[in-house]
Formats: structure tokens, C-alpha cells, sequence
């Protein structure tokens, strides 16, 4: 069965171990994951609305209508900024990182994250045939060696200094057959499927069910992430 919650949760440990929170206080978290992971990190819970949580002993309250965008926070009010939802919202990163330079301090950290397509299309039949979905709803990333991830340039763009990102295969689960698998595939695992038509998304079923055919069940599937971290100046 899917814990696609897990794939998430480990994503942000991941973003927590690259933080320094000794001397963190506040800690906002903006995408439609932040909230059902907000106690990965050791910071109590002070205020979450949809989209976006603030968490510390000084981290101030958010409005009805924040987004990561547009949070309402004053200038310089957090320690820091993460952001784990750059593939599913590529338009915005722009946007996102500035608004994290805004109210994060400086010397504070903005992280980013999005799904590595290029480590998908090194993958199993599966993942790389999940490549292809995010292709096909425009997601995809560069695939040529050495590419930089989107979200370190849009952190460089954004006038934010000492940018480095890591990779991490984080799993998803364990499926038993390939009619499982393309279940989860369709029920929210693959970022993106509500865009596809009706027909798209019948034929993209059909070409997944036989690439599974060459898989061993039980198939443990992995989703690829780049974490992309820096210094606000």
C-alpha cells in the first residue's frame, strides 16, 4: 500500500538535517505537504494554514490567505525558509524565493526541493516511465550531465548565496504486483496525473502496465528528490 506521506516525511528530515537548528527560532514550511510533516522537525507547531506552517517559539501567526508567495510575514521575521514543491510548481519558484529572502534574516537558510527526473530516467522500467508522465505534463527537468537543478538556479536568481544541493533516493513503498503500483500511480504517487485527458491518462495506464511486466514484485519504488540549500546575505 502507498505511504506516500513517508516519500514527504523523509524529504524533510532530509531539509532538517542540512539546517543548522541550534540557532533557529522560526522556521517557516510552504507547500500542500507542510502540514502533515510539520513534527518531523524538533520545532513546536505555532501557527499552519493550508500551504504553509510556522514553526518555533517566536514564529509569528499566519493569515487566512498566505501562500508561499505571498505569506503577509513581516520582513526578516524567520530564521528560516523550506519549500519542498518546486516540480510541482515550477512557475512559482521565482516567486517563492522571493518572498523567502524577504522574511527569512540574514544569515537565515531557504531551501528548495523538486523530484530529480533525471535520476528517474536512470531508474526501473517504472520510474522511468514515471519520466516520461512528468515530460508529458511539462515538469521535466535537464537530463544532461552536470545539469544544475532548477531549484539551485532559481535560488541563484533569487540573490541567495552559498547554493549547494544533494540528492536523495527516498522510498515510497512496496508493491506487490503491477496493478498496485499503477493504482498508486494514478491515486496521487505521480505529481501532476489530473492534468492529463482522459485519453492520455488511458493510454499512459496501458504503456506502464507493460513496462511492469519486465519488473520483479514485490517492487520497492524510490522517489528521486534534489534538495537545493543556501544563505540568505
Amino acid at each position: 500500500m502507498l505511504d506516500a506521506a513517508l516519500a514527504l516525511r523523509t524529504a524533510w528530515t532530509d531539509v532538517l538535517d542540512q539546517l543548522d537548528l541550534s540557532s533557529i527560532t522560526s522556521l517557516v514550511m510552504g507547500g500542500e505537504a507542510a502540514e502533515i510533516t510539520a513534527d518531523t522537525f524538533p520545532l513546536p507547531v505555532a501557527d499552519s494554514e493550508d500551504s504553509l506552517v510556522t514553526l518555533g517559539t517566536d514564529a509569528p501567526a499566519i493569515r487566512d490567505d498566505a501562500t508561499p508567495t505571498s505569506t503577509g510575514l513581516e520582513g526578516t521575521s524567520v530564521d528560516a525558509f523550506a519549500f519542498l514543491e518546486g516540480a510541482a510548481h515550477p512557475g512559482e519558484l521565482d516567486a517563492v524565493v522571493s518572498e523567502a529572502r524577504r522574511i527569512v534574516r540574514p544569515g537565515g537558510v531557504v531551501v528548495l526541493g523538486e523530484l530529480d527526473r533525471e535520476a528517474v530516467l536512470t531508474g526501473t522500467a517504472s520510474t522511468r516511465r514515471s519520466a516520461a508522465f512528468h515530460r508529458t505534463v511539462g515538469l521535466d527537468m535537464p537530463s544532461r550531465p552536470g545539469a544544475v537543478a532548477p531549484t539551485a538556479t532559481a535560488l541563484v536568481r533569487g540573490r541567495i548565496s552559498n547554493v549547494e544541493s544533494t540528492k536523495r533516493l527516498l522510498p515510497l513503498a512496496a508493491f506487490s504486483d503491477a496493478e498496485a503500483y499503477v493504482s498508486a500511480a494514478f491515486g496521487g504517487m505521480w505529481f501532476g496525473v489530473e492534468r492529463l485527458s482522459v485519453a492520455d491518462r488511458a493510454s499512459l495506464e496501458r504503456s506502464l502496465l507493460r513496462d511492469l511486466r519486465s519488473e520483479v514484485f514485490p517492487l520497492v519504488e524510490f522517489r528521486p528528490w534534489i534538495i537545493s540549500r543556501g544563505i540568505r546575505p
